[in-house]
């Protein structure tokens, strides 16, 4: 019986485990503006079966260091942006949400 319990509790704990995870066609652009300080201007392409309202995009630590976003009109006041700058080696990101706006599928969207 315990062998049964155990197995059981395994295989409900493999299974769950699995989340899904999706990818985007993102592209980028980068302008040097002076001296070590780029500008950086992405699209972000949804090519999935579904539309997306939240991503993140992740910088290396080593290449990357004083994250800004900049806003513009293509993310407008629907979408929520955090940008998380580097801590302690952590690489840096950014975490754009929206609970009212997607990028819808097919439709692309530059920063």
């Amino acid at each position: 019986m315990q062998i049964k319990k155990i197995i059981s509790t395994l295989t409900c704990f493999v299974m769950l485990s699995f989340q899904p995870a999706f990818a985007a066609l993102i592209s980028g652009t980068a302008t040097n503006i002076t001296g070590t300080t780029w500008e950086s201007r992405y699209t972000i392409t949804n090519n999935l079966l579904l539309d997306i309202n939240w991503f993140t995009l992740y910088f290396d630590a080593t290449q990357y260091a004083n994250l800004v976003y900049i806003p513009t009109a293509e993310f407008g006041p629907d979408w929520e942006i955090f940008t998380y700058d580097f801590d302690f080696g952590d690489d840096g990101y950014i975490d754009v949400y929206s609970n009212f706006t997607a990028i819808t599928v097919g439709q692309s969207v530059s920063n």
